[in-house]
């Protein structure tokens, strides 16, 4: 679903050209710049899972191996969305997180499962593992993602220049070793560039405008059937349209977000509907809320769950203060509700708490679930957390779209960071968020041999298409 919604949008040449501050021409290709972008990703990732060792991968996903592939199996027996498997009263591993028979599947969003059961019928029909078709789903996803940088990259940029962000991205090895398995991140990052790859170019060109906005709601409406934690990104993008591009007059914006903002209740509303019509109660996408947000309190205490890190690596306050939201929060039934006794907490005692958390924002940019691989990852993400610095300090001081583009990375960057400080703070869920970072670097090459321009190039007006060519298009734009 959101392959193909995004795919049919980006892949288009006469949609996602021109615009940018760079002046280079654009790129001389048989297939389309955009279709050569996703095969060379496509590609290379494959190349690389011939050269890495498969130990490496995370592909040992709690989430996978007890909720999506058990659900996945029971909707190929024909069950639909209702558990017909066993109890795990009754000892039986992977049976869903508990969930006795006839229980609905709602503890996560419904878009993920249903692409983990189009790939297995796939595989099964072939005979094949059903574990090669799930990856199958990744590598499209990365694709698609490379895809969606390049786009962005470009109409601010330019082409030559735009290709860093995509190489750059699909090279990470946060994001590259978690292409085997089943990760909804790496689908939900494909989602998450593709909404505001469209956000951003109807934001930049008139031409089809309010199309772009409309697409770009409806894509942030499959980004929270995917994960919930896409449901803070949509408010965080509608405040950055309202606040920065000001290039039209407020009541334009406010249009602006009317429109992405029906365009993503249209995308959920089916799925909220279906769950209360068989529940009877208002679900906010998913029931995981309250378990999520324990998971991330609790991570520091000595009975905490298996795939938590050691305890020994926390400060002794921090690991008592875990082991009491162990007990405290134990048996909350909503999110409101723990984040009241955290409240509690923080008046007792406000330096633990205070503690606490600042390491939880911390660990969000290098742990892992296991804690197997933390001591590499924090080396490793330190040094491209200098590149991300380095390349949004390039960008904020030029003026015009690399500026504002700056500002939307942000406002993903900080949003995502946020629900990730609430649940397991863990690097896989800032997937989303540092691929979005990737769309600046381009602005560090070429930086001081050629001033930037230091004011909004307004965006093209007419039916025709904006020209490949930046510098053609910049210099129709001043003239105007």
């Amino acid at each position: 679903m959101i392959g193909i919604l995004v795919a049919v949008g980006m892949i288009k040449d006469n949609y996602f050209v021109g615009g940018g501050t760079a002046d280079l021409r654009p790129i001389p290709t048989v297939i389309g710049p955009r279709l050569t972008v996703f095969l060379a990703a496509v590609g290379l990732v494959l190349s690389l899972w011939l050269i890495i060792p498969d130990r490496y991968f995370l592909s040992q996903n709690a989430d996978y191996e007890g909720y999506f592939e058990p659900a996945a199996k029971n909707l190929l027996h024909g069950y639909g969305f209702t558990w017909h498997g066993p109890s795990s009263s009754e000892g039986i591993p992977n049976v869903g997180f508990h969930l006795p028979p006839g229980s609905l599947f709602i503890r996560f969003p419904p878009a993920y499962l249903l692409m983990v059961t189009a790939a297995m019928a796939t595989a099964e029909k072939f005979h094949l593992p059903a574990i090669y078709a799930v990856d199958a789903l990744n590598v499209l996803a990365i694709g698609i993602s490379a895809v969606c940088l390049f786009s962005i990259a470009a109409m601010v940029f330019g082409e030559r220049r735009a290709l860093l962000a995509p190489l750059l991205c699909v090279t990470y090895p946060g994001i590259l070793l978690a292409t085997k398995g089943g990760n909804a991140e790496i689908q939900l990052c494909a989602a998450v560039l593709g909404a505001v790859a469209l956000l951003w170019r109807a934001v930049r060109y008139a031409r089809r405008r309010m199309l772009g906005f409309f697409g770009a709601g409806l894509i942030f409406g499959c980004a929270m059937l995917v994960r919930t934690q896409g449901i803070v990104l949509l408010p965080a993008c509608l405040i950055w349209l309202l606040v920065f591009p000001r290039q039209e007059q407020l009541r334009v914006r406010l249009g602006w977000v009317a429109v992405t903002l029906i365009a993503s209740a249209l995308a959920i509303a089916p799925w909220e509907l279906w769950v209360y019509a068989r529940s009877g109660a208002l679900v906010p996408l998913a029931t995981e809320g309250p378990a999520s947000v324990y998971d991330g309190l609790t991570f520091a205490a000595k009975a905490a769950a298996p795939n938590a890190p050691p305890a020994a690596e926390f400060p002794d306050e921090v690991k008592r203060l875990s082991a009491d939201f162990l007990v405290g929060c134990r048996n909350s039934p909503s999110v409101f509700r723990t984040f009241a006794y955290v409240g509690t907490q923080f008046r007792l005692r406000p330096k633990a708490v205070a503690e606490f958390f600042l390491i939880k924002a911390f660990r969000s940019w290098y742990a892992t679930s296991s804690g197997q691989f933390d001591h590499e990852s924090l080396i490793l993400n330190l040094a491209y957390g200098l590149l991300f610095v380095w390349v949004l300090t390039v960008a904020v001081r030029r003026a015009g779209p690399p500026r504002l583009l700056a500002t939307l990375v942000l406002s993903v960057v900080f949003s995502t960071w946020a629900v990730t400080i609430m649940v397991l703070s863990i690097v896989r869920y800032m997937i989303p968020a540092i691929a979005v970072m990737f769309v600046l670097t381009p602005a560090a090459i070429g930086f001081g041999r050629k001033k930037a321009p230091s004011v909004w190039v307004a965006p093209p007006t007419s039916e025709q298409p904006p020209s490949r060519d930046p510098e053609r298009t910049d210099l129709a734009a001043r003239r105007a």
